[in-house]
């Protein structure tokens, strides 16, 4: 505990003029998969105890566990850290409703490697104004250190986290980022005369400390990675990690859409990788309906939209050649993407009807700019017409399925909005 709330280097040394740190910790933790044969660990997740972070795409559909190991990937001057930063800072600032996402059980070990001094300074300084810093060990390996320091950061992070999971605690570790230990890596290959592991036993020595503990009850302590990586490496170079070898150790990873950033949307998911990506297998009971309904509907809207994209590019007018209109099935993926790379404002369950309102009613009537306020007036029209549905799905336990008659209900209530808000246009038009 003695190293909460300070910022320092790769070896442990105060970096933030606070003075000396007293407690020590042990040189080298055994990693979880060695530590797994006596029985002590395990390195997957005994419970689906989910970290939320109040991002959509994470939350809804590759949600985030305490134990798990999780990539985000993007091209150099992609909001990663940016990523990293918002799920820590939600924590603090989760809904009551968010049911057992207690920011006072969760610390956080964030590894900056390579940053600048200035980017570095203002991590820490994020960090502090939202509340968090006190909760917070920060290690750093700026682009001033050796590559030495630069290897040997995201270890040291692994330590930190160990000493929190091995007591019955949790941690959150953001490796931010791994291209820059990467290219320390090759350095130190190149020049030192020594014996060169491969970058599979590399990633695996970081990737195998994480995990959950099993204690007298069950599930005791937890270490969760969050690895931020550029998939173009470095400055000077074109340097790549080898983020195939790095995905065979992750349970998930998202990558982060060049076009869509440009647009303004964070953190950038593209619905394709959604639609053909692999589920989680960490999905809440309670979020799991939702979610097959949701992606039946953008799966079918998004091959459509391929075909409809095909027949384009082959000069074809799709719209000539089909009995019905499509137009609004093929905009569907588009608008949809708007609303899963938003912040939510509201608690999961609310999150979770406004984009099964979505699936339903196809965002026929709505506008790109108008989807801002989408949440906020599902949100409104269920106060309003169906409280008590609202009261339920907030009190829903979130290890159980919800009931095939509340989807009936949302159905109707969907179908209901939709005229509702057509109403409203038709009103304003005359």
């Amino acid at each position: 505990h003695g190293y909460l709330g300070r910022v320092v280097d790769a070896l442990g040394n105060p970096l933030d003029g606070q003075g000396d740190i007293e407690e020590e910790l042990p040189v080298k933790r055994q990693p979880l998969a060695e530590a797994a044969r006596k029985s002590q660990y395990t390195t997957v997740p005994t419970t689906h105890e989910h970290i939320l972070t109040q991002l959509k795409c994470f939350d809804v559909f590759q949600p985030l566990v305490k134990g798990g190991r999780f990539g985000v990937f993007g091209f150099p001057t992609s909001p990663k850290t940016e990523v990293g930063l918002s799920i820590i800072e939600n924590q603090t600032q989760a809904h009551p409703s968010t049911r057992g996402n207690d920011p006072g059980d969760l610390y956080f070990v964030y590894v900056c490697i390579g940053k600048s001094p200035k980017r570095q300074a203002e991590i820490v300084e994020r960090l502090r104004a939202s509340g968090v810093l006190d909760r917070t060990v920060v290690v750093c390996a700026n682009e001033e250190a050796s590559d030495p320091l630069h290897y040997i950061a995201p270890l040291t992070g692994c330590l930190m986290s160990g000493f929190f999971r091995d007591n019955g605690m949790h941690s959150l570790v953001v490796l931010d980022e791994l291209a820059a230990h990467h290219r320390a890596y090759e350095n130190l290959a190149k020049h030192l005369n020594i014996h060169k592991p491969s970058i599979v036993q590399v990633y695996a020595e970081i990737l195998n400390h994480f995990g959950v503990t099993e204690g007298a009850n069950g599930f005791a302590g937890s270490s969760t990675a969050l690895a931020l990586v550029d998939t173009l490496g470095g400055k000077d170079d074109l340097l790549e990690p080898h983020t195939e070898e790095l995905s065979t150790f992750l349970d998930t990873a998202m990558m982060l859409d060049e076009k869509l950033l440009g647009r303004g949307m964070f953190p950038g998911i593209n619905v394709g990788t959604l639609v053909k990506g692999r589920p989680s297998p960490y999905q809440l009971p309670m979020v799991q309906g939702f979610y097959t309904r949701i992606l039946r509907t953008l799966r079918s809207t998004h091959r459509l939209c391929e075909r409809a994209q095909m027949a384009t590019d082959l000069g074809i007018d799709i719209q000539e050649e089909s009995d019905m209109d499509i137009e609004d099935e093929i905009s569907f993926p588009e608008k949809f993407e708007v609303l899963v790379n938003q912040v939510g404002e509201f608690p999961l369950h609310t999150s979770l009807t406004a984009l099964y309102f979505a699936s339903e009613t196809l965002l026929v009537g709505w506008t790109r700019r108008e989807l801002k306020a989408y949440d906020a007036e599902v949100h409104d029209f269920l106060t309003a017409r169906r409280p008590e549905l609202l009261e339920l799905l907030e009190a829903w336990p979130a290890d159980k399925e919800v009931p095939s008659f509340v989807f009936g209900d949302l159905q109707s209530l969907a179908a209901e909005f939709s005229r509702a808000r057509f109403a409203r246009l038709r009103s304003r038009r005359q």
